[in-house]
């Protein structure tokens, strides 16, 4: 293969040849220097601005170089075309992912795949639509496009740990449970696989299982921010606060508006008893979104352990209009049904109750945490 230091002495014999600028771009591109692949495409767009796979590697020339949003507007342009080639939309879908523009990513990727010869030239386009619908919270349509590219091509074992995760979301524990024996069984055990698996443990009360599984996936993907919160929520079920707390704060960290991980915090840090703690984790949750209703319950937790019994009752009935099976409204008012004073003893006598069986939606303080781990993960 010719290198690029020969190819640039040619182009200066023949400075306007464009297949020479095109290959130079390209191999720039391909190496990971996309900036010194820019001056031949100005070059060649100079001569040619209406060439479509020169406008093409701008954009991906732009996006490499931290200009997402210049590269978004060319390729948004391209995509206009009735024939627009799949790389470009896939280019893209990939940027409108990547800036967590959802919506926009889905519906870029819906046509997409309708494009003849899609697969070829854009073969991760079909699990960027299974996860940019599961972000929206689409959980039947993932799990419908991931069933049937599975069906269609095999399980791959990106794929097939996507939708291991959605069934996990989706509560099908058994089908999670399945695919996670499949892929170990297969030796395609990747970390989301292993996460997944953890939460399963979780679920049935293996502690040991579970902290093995997400240790194993966090060494994998030291910033995989749900086996963070696996692992934190693990830890809380073992009575290890401590360590729950370190966990779900690097959770946080990787998933800062993920309102199930701020609430499994918070419900740590009540029960550490450092009620200063919880509310502000609880407030990030509330600017976050004011509509989930565990973060209203966990507030009128908060607020009965302080012995503003008003506010808590207030609180308490805004969470159980948002969602009548709120455990954390549940436990608020359990705990205004107890006799304890306010101050210290509030705060004593409520984790007291936490290890006691008092009414349905109740529980030690184990099942707090399980009752958690059920629903933080798919609070995105």
């Amino acid at each position: 293969m010719i290198d690029t230091k020969r190819l640039e002495s040619y182009l200066r014999v023949d400075p306007n040849n464009v297949s020479l600028l095109a290959e130079l771009a390209d191999r720039f591109i391909e190496s990971g220097d996309a900036g010194a692949a820019l001056p031949y495409v100005e070059r060649a767009l100079a001569q040619f601005p209406d060439d479509e796979a020169f406008r093409y590697r701008r954009a991906v020339a732009l996006r490499r170089t931290a200009r997402a949003g210049e590269a978004v507007e060319v390729l948004a342009q391209l995509a206009e075309s009735a024939g627009v080639h799949p790389a470009v939309l896939h280019e893209l879908a990939d940027i409108r992912f990547e800036q967590r523009d959802f919506a926009s990513c889905t519906a870029t990727l819906q046509r997409l795949v309708k494009t003849s010869g899609y697969r070829q030239a854009a073969p991760r386009a079909d699990l960027l639509l299974v996860r940019a619908l599961h972000h929206q919270g689409r959980l039947d349509e993932s799990i419908a496009h991931a069933e049937v590219i599975i069906a269609r091509d095999g399980a791959g074992a990106e794929l097939q740990g996507a939708l291991a995760t959605l069934y996990l979301d989706a509560e099908r524990f058994d089908d999670a449970a399945r695919l996670c024996e499949d892929a170990v069984r297969a030796g395609r055990a990747t970390p989301e696989i292993s996460c997944v698996g953890g939460y399963l443990a979780l679920a049935q009360e293996d502690l040991a299982r579970a902290e093995q599984l997400f240790s194993s996936a966090l060494q994998a993907r030291p910033d995989d921010g749900r086996a963070w919160l696996g692992a934190g929520l693990a830890s809380a079920a073992g009575g290890k606060l401590e360590d729950a707390t370190r966990f779900l704060q690097r959770a946080i960290q990787a998933m800062p508006a993920h309102l199930g991980t701020l609430n499994a915090l918070a419900w740590v840090q009540l029960l550490n008893g450092a009620l200063d703690a919880a509310d502000q984790t609880l407030a990030s949750a509330m600017a976050v979104d004011g509509s989930f209703a565990e973060t209203h319950g966990g507030q009128a937790v908060v607020a009965a352990m302080r012995g503003d019994d008003a506010r808590a009752r207030d609180l308490a009935r805004t969470a159980l209009k948002l969602d009548k099976e709120s455990f954390s409204a549940a436990y608020a008012l359990i705990l205004l049904r107890s006799r304890a004073q306010p101050g210290r003893d509030r705060v004593h006598s409520a984790l007291e109750l936490l290890d006691q069986r008092l009414a349905t939606g109740g529980g030690s303080l184990k099942d707090v945490v399980l009752r958690m781990a059920r629903s933080s993960a798919r609070r995105r």
